[in-house]
This record gives C-alpha cells, structure tokens and sequence, in this order.
C-alpha cells in the first residue's frame, strides 16, 4: 500500500512508502500452515508504495517489496495435493520458506521453492462452475485428475472422490450421473415415453435419450435440461416414429462440461397396431331410409362395400436369397427406401419376394446365438446364457443387428440389394435370420417369411 510520514524537529522529513504484501496468495509467516487440495493460481504482488515527499535534506525511503507471490512460509508449512500455477515470477521466488512436500502437488512453471512435479494441469479459466465461489475446472484430460487417495468436498461442495481417486486442487471433476434407464410407459405401435433419472453434479445439465432397432440406435429425443444441484431428477422424453411389433433398444445420455454419463442399454417391444373399424350394419328392411339397399335376391353382392374399411392382411410369398452365403460389401445399404428391381452386386446378396398389396415391408436382420433353454409360462423358451450350456441344454436364439424398411407401392415382385451392412455398418461374420413383414395402410400385418444367410471371410461367399 502507500503511506507518508513526517518527524518534528526544524526541517520537514520525508516519509517511508508503504511495503507491498508479504505474500500474493499466501502468507504463512505467522506460524504452522498446512495446505491441502488447494489451487494457488495467477497470483501477484502489489507495488510497494513510493517515498514520502520530500520536503527537507534527507529523502523519503520507497515501501519494501513483498517476498512471495504464491506462498510464503514460516515455522512449519506442509503442503499436499496443490496446484501452483501461473503465479508471478518474483525474484525471491512464488514460494519461500522451508516448505514440506506431502506428495501430489504440481507446480507450473517449475519454481524451486514451490514443491510439486512440473506438468501442466489445464486449469479452465475462473469461472462459476456450480457452488458458492468461483473456480478454475479441471477438463476430462487434464494430467492431475485421479492422483491420490482421499475423501470430503472440493471447493465447490462436490464429493470426492468423483471416479475411484481424487484429483489434485481445489477442483474435484464430477461427470454427471445416469442411472439405469426405467422401463417405458405409454408404449404404443408409434410412440413410447423414456425416462431415467439423472443427478446433475452441481452443473446444468443436458439429457436426451438414444433410440432404435439395434444398438446402432439412430434416432436421438429433444434434449431436456437439468439444473444444477445435488439431487437426482426424473427425466422424460418421448420416442417417436416407432414400428409396430418391433424391438428397440434405448439409452440416456447426461452431459456437462465436465463430462458425458451414459446409462446401460435396455430394450422394449411395440405392440401391434390398432385393429381396422368395426364394419357398420346396413338395416336392409323396407322403409329403413332413402338409398337402403333392396334385400333378397336381386341385391348387392355381400362383403364390404366401397369404402369399407380393408381387414385382409398382406401376403409375402416367394422370399428367396441369391446368395445364403456371401462376404459384406463396401456400399451402405439404405435402412429405408422405395423396394425396386435391383442390380446383382459383386458381393452381398439379392432378397426377393413378392406382395399381394401395396404395403411397408420390414425386414429385420437378427444373428444366432447360443442360449439355454428354460421353462416360462408352461413351455420351453431359449433364453440369455451367461456360460456356454451343456449339448442337451443348447439352443439357438437370435439378437436384431438391425432392420431395413421398404414401401412396396404396388403388389407384384420386389427386390432389396443387401450388401451386407445396415445403413453403413456392416454384420460381422456369422450366421443370421432374417424375417420379412408386410403392413398395410390399415394396419394389418401379413405372417411373417424366414430365410437364414451366413457372412463370411471375402473369397469364401
């Protein structure tokens, strides 16, 4: 600070300035000091104030400078876990004094009276990162994350450990958390409600769920937004554009600056659409109105009219591969597009069928896989297993690796060139189901045609 003095006696003295801080950040003088998970960051020292004015022969003396601009240390000082960085270099040193290393500590730039490894953490720039000051963030790859055993709060309220370690500083990195997903509510042929619960870690948070017929997902819900706080939240979205009778997988992802939590995957089935409008009774006895139709012989045809609504399903008949065995190409192949005459491709295969109505025609891919068999509702299922089961035990269960959809807009003959992948993702080599669907514009659903195919190595299709 500044300061000016003046002595009595026949000529008017000057006085001394006032002397700069003793230390920028920390002043230890005073006896024992442990510091601990602190973050000693851009620290300077104030200019020590100039000389009195002079107003006879003897001139005013300037403030003292200060020793430190980190850390100043007197008696016994002990520091762990702390990051020094970016203070003002002095030429007494950012750290004086006799200083303990507890361990933990990085020091940027290296400065040898400050203890510490020389690394550059990443600090973020000072900032309201959640809690009651402000705080310079530690980013997902800065060097002094997970460094040393510990527990409490950082400066910010946040517990550590975040992820199995502390992190050096007073910045503890605490990546949002996504509990598992909850099953949907709402389910329709079209639609279904996601939820999951999310607990924000201190910052606002942005939540969305993937969607979609493999683990691929594809489809991504509006983001919803989390406020900053401690508390686990409930957090809805709903999935839209859904198949009927179709299997999807789902998953919510929570971010923040510090960091993206993704919940495990969970999977739900549509159901079938709503069944077509009950045909209306015509009341065909004289009388019944103008236009009633005549009755007895002579009258209209019996079943529907025009007009009436259509309650006969599709039929998907002569599904055939070209090739049952074949190597994945390098072309995508469409997840939807209009089912047309297709060129033979050098790998991959061709499917054909055909349709007796114009329709949507699902085609979903599934791959074998070994499961158990096991009892449920009075019959033998095959279900998920953990260890390869014994030969009398083994049986053969498919997992979707994806779907493709085609508008057949007239009934006759169509093809689908597959090369081997869904979208651009291409199978992996192994065996493979694939059943084909067909859905009306009233909803109704045809039986469905199996064939099964095998991916191989190039060169043995």
């Amino acid at each position: 600070g500044y300061g000016s003095g003046s002595a009595p006696g026949f000529w008017t003295m000057a006085g001394s300035g006032g002397a700069a801080g003793s230390a920028g950040a920390i002043d230890g003088a005073g006896g024992p000091l442990s510091v601990k998970r602190a973050t000693i960051s851009r620290n300077t020292l104030g200019a020590p104030g100039p000389a009195g004015m002079t107003n006879g022969p003897v001139a005013g003396i300037p403030g003292a400078a200060g020793v430190a601009s980190a850390l100043r240390a007197g008696g016994t000082t002990r520091v762990s876990a702390t990051i020094f960085d970016s203070n003002e270099p002095v030429s007494s040193g950012r750290c004086s004094g006799e200083i303990e290393d507890g361990g933990s500590n990085i020091d940027l730039p290296a400065d040898p009276g400050c203890p510490g490894s020389v690394e550059d953490p990443e600090l973020g720039p000072l900032a309201d990162n959640g809690g009651p000051t402000l705080t310079r963030a530690l980013p997902p790859t800065s060097s002094a994350l997970d460094r040393y055993g510990c527990s409490g709060l950082d400066q910010r309220g946040a517990v550590r450990p975040a992820n199995g370690r502390c992190d050096i500083g007073a910045y503890e990195l605490t990546p949002p958390r996504a509990a598992p997903v909850a099953p949907p509510k709402a389910v329709s042929s079209s639609a279904a409600i996601l939820s999951a619960e999310v607990k924000p870690s201190l910052q606002p948070t942005t939540v969305v769920f993937d969607y979609g017929p493999s683990l691929a997902y594809g489809s991504t819900t509006a983001p919803t937004t989390v406020p900053a706080g401690k508390t686990a939240v409930k957090v809805e979205a709903e999935a839209t554009g859904l198949l009927p009778l179709t299997t999807y997988h789902f998953r919510s992802r929570a971010m923040t600056a510090d960091g993206t939590a993704t919940s495990p995957d969970r999977v739900f089935t549509t159901p079938a659409g709503p069944p077509p409008p009950e045909p209306q009774p015509v009341d065909p006895s004289p009388g019944a109105g103008p236009g009633a139709p005549p009755s007895g012989p002579g009258g209209p045809p019996s079943g529907p009219g025009p007009g009436a609504p259509d309650a006969s399903a599709p039929v998907i008949t002569k599904l055939r591969l070209t090739r049952a065995k074949f190597a994945v190409a390098k072309d995508p192949t469409p997840r939807t597009a209009v089912a047309r005459a297709a060129k033979r491709v050098p790998r991959g295969t061709k499917i054909s069928f055909r349709v007796s109505e114009a329709a949507t025609v699902r085609l979903e891919v599934a791959r074998r896989a070994v499961g158990k068999k096991a009892r449920a509702n009075g019959r033998t299922v095959c279900k998920y297993a953990k260890r390869r089961p014994g030969r009398s035990a083994r049986c053969d269960r498919y997992v979707t690796a994806g779907v493709l959809t085609r508008t057949a807009s007239e009934a006759g003959a169509h093809s689908v060139a597959f090369t081997g992948r869904i979208g651009a993702k291409p199978l992996a080599r192994a065996a493979y189901r694939l059943t084909v669907i067909a859905i009306d514009a009233s909803g109704n659903r045809s039986r469905a045609k199996r064939v099964t195919f095998e991916v191989v190595r190039p060169g043995a299709g």
